[in-house]
């Protein structure tokens, strides 16, 4: 084969780059050419230049890829909580009932009694007497949790006695604590009698009939609730409360405990704000845009609570504005704009 082939296959004869025939072709040749042993002899002994690979550009991919995944597992987590804490919160809420859902009956009772006949699963009820002595006002509330346990769960009171109530009742007593939480969940008639004029002077709701109060002798009702106006309050719209037992001739009284609309202001205050930052943060520089952004996010998140936390009760009486309610709103708050963070930086980080 003639010098200058093998020649040109020299430099992959010296990186072992060739076939197993073209090696023993050149082996050949090199044994019996002076010329072509000393060139691949000098390309042996050439220094050869190290082979420099940037690895940055790997590097920062490397690491994007480690960031990314911690930062799906951290999302994935802060949803998580997100969601149980939503759930918590929606089923432990406090719910006002309408007056449908709060109270099945009144009946007048033949001891002058007001017999009234609440819905079963009623965490809570209260009243409050107007000004003028002649209008009280009713409120009940329970979670939805314990509304849809007691739909499930609740015997059919409807059919029992009174004394069948008491008794179970006291089956399922288990402390004196919980007694009385048992006896407004489970027995579901009132008998309201109204005011009795204690020994002392003192004025005291007692609901059972005149007579022995303990040790004591209860001598004079001096307001009965029958003879009274009895009211519902509209947790939704105060200016439509609903009149459900008619028993004094009054005018239509006012509206108890007055009005508050502070969560109307603060969800309408929190939503213009969120506006208002999120085009901040459109057109501001890095560190600015940054900020307003969270700022932004945080105000639509309380927006989006007060929602859920309230069920868009905005406008409604003192009574009615829970005092569970702000620490509710502050807790959805912060998970929802946790998770509103965290998937926008996911999504930033894809980009």
């Amino acid at each position: 084969m003639h010098c200058n082939v093998i020649k040109d296959l020299l430099p992959l004869y010296a990186e072992d780059l060739v076939s197993q025939e073209s090696r023993e072709l050149i082996q050949e040749h090199i044994s019996g050419c002076e010329d072509c042993k000393k060139e691949l002899e000098a390309i042996q002994k050439s220094p050869r230049l190290p082979l420099e690979v940037d690895t940055t550009g790997l590097k920062q991919i490397s690491n994007m890829i480690r960031k990314k995944r911690i930062l799906s597992v951290l999302t994935a987590v802060i949803t998580l909580v997100t969601v149980l804490v939503t759930g918590v919160i929606f089923m432990l809420t406090p719910v006002y009932l309408t007056t449908g859902q709060a109270i099945e009956g009144v009946k007048l009772r033949e001891d002058g009694g007001l017999a009234i006949d609440y819905s079963s699963g009623i965490m809570s009820r209260s009243s409050q007497m107007f000004e003028n002595g002649n209008e009280e006002f009713y409120l009940c509330s329970t979670t939805r949790y314990d509304w849809l346990r007691s739909k499930c769960t609740t015997p059919d009171f409807d059919q029992m006695t009174q004394q069948e109530l008491e008794d179970y009742i006291q089956n399922h007593r288990k402390n004196e604590e919980s007694f009385q939480q048992a006896h407004d969940r489970i027995l579901k008639i009132r008998v309201e009698y109204g005011m009795w004029d204690t020994a002392d002077d003192a004025y005291s709701w007692v609901h059972r009939p005149a007579g022995e109060v303990g040790s004591e002798q209860v001598p004079k009702l001096i307001c009965k609730t029958a003879e009274q106006n009895l009211w519902y309050i509209n947790s939704r719209n105060p200016y439509r409360n609903t009149e459900f037992w008619h028993g004094a001739q009054t005018e239509t009284p006012g509206i108890p405990g007055g009005i508050t609309c502070v969560y109307l202001c603060l969800f309408i205050g929190s939503l213009l704000a969120a506006l208002v930052l999120l085009q901040i943060a459109q057109k501001s520089k890095n560190h600015i845009r940054k900020g307003a952004f969270c700022l932004g996010i945080l105000a639509a998140s309380l927006a989006v609570s007060t929602i859920i936390v309230t069920g868009a009760t905005f406008i409604t009486t003192n009574a009615v504005a829970s005092y569970k309610w702000p620490g509710m709103i502050v807790c959805q708050t912060i998970t929802l704009a946790c998770t509103f963070l965290a998937w926008h930086s996911l999504r930033q980080l894809d980009q």
